[in-house]
């Protein structure tokens, strides 16, 4: 008989720390507006050092998170998204796109990068438009004589086979 009240009382004792216990959560980041996984999105649970970022599939897993963290999901171009996690095993987060972010463009210099805003010297901008005009038949047609005092040239390119 002592026996089982030896039992009863370790597992009334054990029981506040299974609720307390840290869990798994596995979960797929898409965009919010074709649906599609969005490979490389950061998951950070806030105020922690733990974190992990999304697959080529979009999905994540997330281990030793508790009832109550916030997990924080921010990508590039997107709007960085706060979630409550209240004890679910799987979780599907959307991410809407950020118009502003997109305006912030990098250029490419040399073998760095820098911002437009930085870069010295003059910066053209080519749209979509500027593309559509006239008839390219290759990549180097679309940019040259686009833009005054560019000259592409493809002989020795990375690349290019030669």
């Amino acid at each position: 008989m002592k026996t089982i009240y030896k039992k009863l009382l370790f597992l009334m004792l054990m029981l506040p720390f299974s609720v307390l216990a840290q869990s798994t959560l596995d979960g797929v980041v898409v965009d919010f507006k074709t649906k599609q996984p969005l490979p490389g999105v950061n998951v950070v649970v806030q105020g922690a050092q733990s974190g992990t970022s999304t697959d080529f599939d979009g999905k994540f897993k997330l281990s030793k998170i508790k009832s109550g963290d916030k997990l924080v999901f921010s990508f590039v171009g997107y709007k960085n998204q706060t979630v409550s996690y209240s004890g679910q095993k799987s979780l599907t987060v959307s991410l809407e796109e950020d118009a502003n972010l997109l305006q912030e463009v990098v250029v490419q210099v040399g073998y760095g990068s820098v911002k437009k805003k930085d870069a010295t010297g003059s910066v053209s901008v080519l749209s979509t438009k500027d593309f559509n005009k006239g008839s390219n038949v290759t990549a180097e047609n679309l940019l040259n004589g686009r833009v005054a005092g560019v000259t592409v040239n493809t002989s020795g390119a990375p690349g290019s086979g030669s």
